[in-house]
């Protein structure tokens, strides 16, 4: 009986698998090296990491063998969900040197970077926490060598054979991160966490690779590139400076190939302008809304700005609007990356149209003015704006940034004429710019004149239509009215809409090859309704007539 125990203990005795650098993990447990060096495949080049799936006894412990090399770094993590893992890294003698149970407050599974002073024999141990619970778990380690490197020192690399380098620098929590023409770019923090390039800075910000993050951790970070070709980067921190709204500031220096970035509080509704001014290629302009740590909620960021358009020869320039309250970045950049003075100037307002009285103005060469005008649901407005110097356009957004119409030569000449039925109670934004952004000069902009002409149930109303036409007819109708509208063209193909007292549109109806266009309606509302007749192709006479319906 004994010795079938001993030989019982020999089949099922504990195996103590190794992670030799390059070596694959598992030792029999399943696991494996994952990826391999890139190629025609398009798989991930994943040298430095590598995974095993175990199962642990409750009560006991899983232990893996390291062979260690000089000032070599693991990033080691267990995840599970059938039990509260924990991971320690202990030396020969079975010291402690590391250990972690959660990855932070509220996660479960756990993540340990460690960073070895010496080359040796060293053993990563998994347990469960206080040695609750077991079961099956995975196991996954980074292993490398990382070359520290100073932050604002260029660093060039010749990766040959070996296409996956390790960078460590250290980093003070608050600092913007900047990292400079480096290749496949990852970064992991003192934690051992991946970080979240939550800012790159787009190619139309600059033309070069330049990517950037905030440091929540004080510590050592590593920069993990990708890249079988020789090349050169650099780490910076940004200048980083509060910025008030409506102050300028004046003479401020851009290094070559830095990034300045300016902070500030924005409320909800702000309407705001943000223009840098430098000689030569000038400086490019990004504006970002910073989350609150704890937040990591995606459309917080997509959502906090409307950028509109600034003009189209003032670069450096945004005009956005700001859709929440808090934290607001303003990133400049010279897009050569060379030294460069700029002045900045920003404004918070934009300047109120009340529709009374013509309002006159200049416009400045590629420039853009906007103004903020009141509006009702169901209101027709109806603007021109009038310039002898430029071919005049004007377009009507609303506050969520979406165009409702465009206009640049629906009045007389070159001038504009805009014609919206508003469905909402609110503030619209109204953009006036030249056509083709080429010119500048005075202008005018006023009120036209209410184009709409009344229809009485039972008459018949006819007009003549130009190409690319429109006429708007109204009438009085209320609750559950049961109407039939007739359009007759002869000579045009129509587009026949029609509007309820609130400015949501009711029905619609193309021509088509007929001469006549047919509606039912039966009404929602009590108010006046209109009828917006177009030429979609052609011109010439049209007729229509509003009757009862039996």
């Amino acid at each position: 009986m004994r010795t079938f125990l001993f030989a019982l203990v020999a089949l099922l005795g504990a195996v103590l698998p190794s992670f030799a650098q390059g070596g694959a993990m598992g030792g029999g447990f399943g696991g494996g090296m994952m990826g391999g060096a890139g190629g025609a495949s398009g798989r991930p080049i994943d040298t430095d990491l590598m995974t095993a799936t175990n199962i642990l006894t409750p009560g006991q412990q899983s232990e893996w063998a390291l062979t260690i090399k000089d000032g070599e770094t693991v990033i080691a993590s267990a995840t599970t969900t059938n039990f509260d893992p924990a991971i320690q890294i202990v030396d020969k003698d079975g010291k402690v040197l590391a250990e972690n149970d959660d990855v932070r407050l509220g996660v479960q599974d756990t993540l340990l970077v460690y960073r070895f002073a010496k080359a040796g024999p060293y053993k990563l141990l998994v347990k469960a926490f206080k040695g609750a619970g077991g079961g099956q778990f995975k196991l996954t380690l980074r292993r490398f060598v990382a070359t520290d490197i100073k932050v604002g020192v260029r660093t060039t690399s010749q990766p040959g054979s070996k296409p996956v380098q390790f960078y460590r620098f250290p980093a003070e929590v608050g600092q913007t991160v900047l990292v400079n023409n480096a290749p496949e770019l990852s970064v992991f923090s003192p934690t051992g966490e991946s970080v979240r390039l939550r800012n790159p800075l787009q190619e139309r910000l600059v033309r070069r690779p330049l990517a950037s993050f905030r440091v929540e951790v004080k510590g050592d970070y590593y920069l993990r590139t990708v890249s079988s070709q020789p090349y050169a980067f650099t780490v910076a921190s940004a200048k980083v400076a509060p910025l008030t709204l409506g102050q300028p500031i004046t003479a401020r220096k851009l290094a070559a190939g830095g990034v300045d970035i300016w902070t500030f509080q924005g409320t909800e509704g702000d309407f705001i302008r943000l223009r840098a001014k430098a000689e030569g290629t000038g400086v490019d302009a990004q504006l970002a809304y910073i989350p609150a740590p704890s937040s990591d909620d995606e459309s917080d960021v997509q959502e906090a700005t409307t950028l509109f358009e600034g003009g189209a020869k003032t670069e450096g320039e945004l005009v956005a609007l700001l859709r929440k309250t808090g934290t607001y970045e303003l990133t400049l950049a010279q897009p050569l990356g060379l030294e460069t003075d700029y002045t900045l100037t920003s404004t918070k307002t934009v300047r109120s149209w009340e529709q009374k009285t013509p309002l006159a103005e200049t416009l400045t060469l590629g420039g853009m003015d906007y103004y903020s005008i009141e509006g009702k649901a169901g209101e027709l407005l109806r603007l021109e704006g009038l310039s002898q110097q430029f071919d005049i356009e004007l377009e009507l957004y609303n506050l969520r940034g979406e165009k409702l119409t465009s206009n640049d030569d629906g009045g007389k000449g070159r001038n504009a004429l805009l014609t919206v039925l508003l469905s909402q109670t609110a503030k619209y934004l109204l953009k006036v710019s030249c056509y083709g952004n080429g010119g500048s000069g005075t202008y005018q902009l006023r009120r036209a004149p209410d184009p709409v002409r009344p229809l009485k149930l039972g008459e018949r109303g006819s007009g003549i239509l130009s190409t690319d036409g429109t006429e708007i007819w109204s009438f009085t109708g209320k609750p559950s009215q049961a109407l039939i509208l007739s359009v007759r063209a002869t000579d045009f193909n129509s587009y026949v809409r029609v509007f309820g007292p609130d400015g949501i549109e009711l029905d619609t109806r193309d021509q088509g090859d007929s001469t006549s266009t047919l509606f039912a309606l039966t009404l929602p509302l009590d108010g006046i309704y209109t009828i917006w007749v177009s030429s979609k192709s052609g011109a010439g006479k049209y007729t229509l007539r509003l009757i009862e319906a039996d």
